[in-house]
């Protein structure tokens, strides 16, 4: 059984770009069994259709008791922005450090790509708070929402079982995959690139973006953290390592008497597809897009270690926020938190010169 230090607490929750995971709830009980009735639902799944309610109440009242024993961690998938219910997620202990991933996601939330967000996010929560060394997750055969999962995770195949389990009297074949501490960072890379190569094409690119703009690949943050609301009223987020740094030279600059203000932080990339569509929609020229913003997957933004920053002096993300007291604070000061001005004027990355865009870097 894990060590008790690895435990994580009943009331953290995580964010995604689209979604929060969350201890489930009694509440959540009735979109599980919803999603019970649609036909084939059960199909896929490892359990027998439940006849009674009673029966997921049961389920719930086990996966608490597994949760507190460290054994489990079982979360309720839900959209961030509306807490619209999507699904289940769940890491479940096997032996040694070796954990596995399960998961489902209500019929009527399906081929949004939830699943496959989310269980990047489970990965990273094994890799990162449970130490875990390799991670399995797997499908029934003929489960095809699971199956496209997986192959998006770019998870090694490790064996087919021609009879994993018995239901209703039958053998259940199964496909089972692995991907393990070492790898993992590979094969999100591999991922990743599967995805912007989809991207770009749409966006009619081309292929030598990378050379022309001299800009790094950025991989998206996995789990982020809320770090209060931007200019406009909306919910901010960063990766966990950054936030902290972030709020205290915010809280900092304040005490020397200087309002920083956040205009935006982590990006996902799909948002960062749905900027330049809509300036393309507009009439706006790629190539003139593409010296404001940078195409997706290039995106500093994408880490959640990116800001851009505001003062009440100016309009935002404007050039004069450099003749602002926030920027002088944080020319002087910005770096004893991590910070770094990402595009200073005439840098050679083919980005306009942004003084708003700072980035946190661990050291």
């Amino acid at each position: 059984m894990p060590h008790t230090r690895l435990r994580i607490p009943l009331q953290e929750t995580f964010y995604t770009a689209r979604c929060r995971l969350r201890l489930p709830q009694e509440s959540d009980i009735a979109h599980g069994w919803s999603a019970t009735r649609y036909t084939g639902f059960n199909d896929g799944m490892a359990w027998e259709t439940p006849k009674r309610v009673e029966e997921l109440q049961q389920a719930h009242q086990r996966s608490m008791r597994r949760w507190l024993e460290g054994s489990a961690y079982s979360w309720t998938i839900e959209n961030k922005f509306d807490g619209e219910f999507i699904g289940r997620m769940g890491i479940r202990h096997d032996n040694g450090a070796r954990w596995s991933l399960g998961f489902w996601i209500h019929p009527e939330q399906q081929f949004q790509g939830y699943g496959t967000e989310c269980a990047r996010a489970a990965l990273s929560i094994g890799f990162d708070r449970l130490q875990a060394q390799c991670i399995q997750a797997g499908y029934v055969e003929g489960n095809t929402p699971s199956q496209r999962i997986i192959e998006k995770l770019c998870l090694l195949p490790v064996r087919e079982n021609p009879c994993r389990f018995m239901k209703n009297g039958e053998c259940i074949a199964t496909r089972e995959f692995e991907v393990c501490r070492d790898s993992w960072q590979a094969v999100r890379e591999q991922s990743n690139e599967r995805r912007l190569a989809a991207l770009h094409h749409a966006l009619h690119m081309g292929t030598d973006y990378q050379a022309r703009s001299g800009l790094l690949r950025q991989l998206e943050a996995e789990v982020v953290v809320p770090v209060g609301k931007d200019v406009f009223g909306r919910e901010q987020y960063m990766l966990a390592a950054a936030a902290d740094p972030w709020r205290a030279m915010q809280a900092a600059a304040d005490a020397d008497g200087v309002e920083i203000q956040l205009v935006s932080a982590f990006r996902s990339v799909d948002y960062q597809q749905q900027i330049i569509e809509r300036k393309l929609a507009k009439g706006e020229k790629i190539q003139d897009i593409l010296t404001v913003n940078a195409a997706p997957g290039f995106s500093e933004h994408h880490t959640g270690c990116a800001i851009d920053l505001a003062s009440t002096e100016c309009e935002h993300l404007s050039e004069a926020f450099e003749r602002t007291a926030a920027f002088a604070w944080l020319q002087a000061h910005a770096a004893d938190y991590g910070f770094y001005l990402s595009y200073p004027r005439d840098n050679p990355n083919a980005i306009i010169y942004e003084p708003w865009h700072w980035a946190w870097r661990s050291k």
